[in-house]
């Protein structure tokens, strides 16, 4: 029995002394995995400077550096020269289990802290001494399941020529598992400010649900996921035009499902806010949903792989490679009839409420024109399209919408020049029912004592509106 208890204790304690190593080996995979996904990325570019690893402990240094040219942002060239030399410099430090000296837990694979260390940021930011301005703490337990929290240091701008940041602080937290990836976080106020202007962020929630591991996140964007971004309110003040602008609970929501047998992706995201306030315009329930279907994932991946090349040249190597990517990658993303609508744009205004949908997708495409001047011919998209939509809204808001409108085209009208804001309003208030009365005539628009109503139809390069035959110039 003694034998067997000490052989137990032999191999225990062999395995605390052997696991440190086997998992400091897998630190170090994921660390130049991560750097090679990011240099994959266009724009950016990702190495580790530094790297010392014992029995124990992982210490290690990833640069990151960007290049905003390939981003698209046109800067002025000292700004330029600035991101140039700029670079984000991550600490990694790592400590081995199974037994583990750092971090909440005393059982575990790994516990990880990853913190921003540019210091040099403080010639520009204030933030509290001794903190890193982001860190980043993860703790991978026995069974490979990884808890992780982040938080961003409460900071300020210091004081430039009038204009001032404040933010407050962020704190998020997440889960990352063999087929999951689960995150949420919260932010406090932000507050900008401009001379007599103020713009308040107030507190945003973000949470995130991905059906994918972290692994197959980086590898490629097709996954089932559904994420939300809230913004409690954002309010602007203007002490010198004495305007205000409220917003209450503006949010953006992403949802993506996968077809893993067909490879085909829907991905659908939704702009909304509750409540608006701009001076004597209120509107609540404002919300724009945007669906992209039938994408095919091979098309995706293909770019997601080219995409560095596809960046990079001059000018006229781009378009070249853009234009064979096109030739030899676009029919399979054609084969999949996707589809682009707008699932809903509706709002309430004070006058009423509207909500229109128009739905979009190319059908039947079996090949492609050859050459550059047969992909841009108009013809050929047009003898493929299909789309249908309708917009309905009460008679009121409909009318103050079109008076909209007609006011600003009347103010790009040579012949309004002299008149006052006012008097072109009243022009155009005085315009919009006539003009309204005209579309029902020609049977544009369905009206009734509520409200108006269009529904329309484009297949076969044939347009209806309210099933009359519209004749188009093609």
């Amino acid at each position: 029995m003694n034998k067997i208890f000490l052989g137990v204790c032999a191999i225990s304690v062999s395995a605390a002394l052997i696991g440190p190593k086997i998992i400091a080996n897998n630190v170090e995979t994921n660390i130049y995995a991560v750097v090679e996904k990011v240099n994959q990325i266009p724009g950016y570019s990702a190495a580790v400077t530094d790297y010392q690893s014992s029995w124990f402990t992982t210490q290690s240094l990833v640069e990151v550096k960007f290049d905003m040219a390939i981003m698209g942002a046109d800067l002025p060239e000292d700004v330029k020269e600035e991101f140039d030399k700029f670079a984000i410099d991550l600490v990694v430090n790592a400590n081995h289990g199974p037994i583990l000296t750092k971090g909440d837990a005393v059982l575990g694979l790994t516990s990880m802290t990853i913190d921003l260390a540019n210091e040099e940021l403080r010639e520009y930011l204030a933030w509290a001494d001794g903190q890193p301005l982001y860190s980043l703490e993860l703790h991978t337990d026995l069974l490979g399941q990884t808890n992780y929290k982040d938080a961003i240091e409460a900071f300020k701008v210091k004081e430039e020529e009038g204009f001032t940041v404040s933010f407050d602080g962020y704190q998020g937290k997440g889960q990352l598992s063999n087929n999951s990836v689960t995150y949420s976080g919260k932010s406090k106020d932000t507050t900008f400010q401009v001379e007599n202007q103020t713009i308040v962020l107030g507190p945003m929630e973000i949470d995130m649900q991905v059906d994918s591991s972290f692994a197959d996140m980086l590898a490629s964007a097709f996954y089932d996921s559904n994420s939300k971004i809230n913004i409690s309110t954002v309010r602007f003040n203007s002490e010198a035009e004495n305007s205000q602008f409220l917003l209450n609970n503006f949010y953006l929501e992403a949802i993506s499902k996968i077809d893993h047998d067909k490879k085909l992706g829907n991905f659908e995201i939704t702009y909304g806010v509750d409540n608006l306030t701009a001076g004597e315009f209120t509107a609540k329930d404002m919300a724009l949903t945007l669906e992209i279907n039938n994408i095919n994932e091979t098309f995706v991946n293909a770019y997601q792989d080219s995409i560095y090349d596809l960046s990079s040249g001059t000018e006229e190597q781009v378009k070249a490679k853009l234009i064979e990517f096109m030739h030899t990658q676009l029919l399979t993303l054609l084969k999949s009839e996707p589809e682009l609508n707008i699932a809903s744009l509706r709002g309430t205004l004070e006058q009423g409420s509207f909500e229109s949908s128009i739905n979009t997708s190319l059908r039947g495409i079996t090949q492609i024109p050859a050459g550059i001047d047969g992909l841009a011919a108009p013809q050929f998209w047009l003898s493929h399209l299909l789309a249908n939509g309708q917009i309905q809204g009460d008679k009121a808001v409909i009318e103050y919408l079109a008076t909209q409108i007609m006011t600003n085209q009347l103010q790009q009208d040579p012949q309004t020049d002299g008149m006052t804001v006012e008097e072109i309003e009243q022009l155009a208030m005085q315009q919009v029912p006539q003009l309204l009365q005209m579309f029902a005539q020609q049977g544009l628009v369905v009206a009734d004592e509520k409200g108006y109503i269009t529904k329309f139809n484009f297949k076969d390069k044939i347009l209806t509106i309210n099933d009359n035959p519209i004749p188009l110039p093609l």
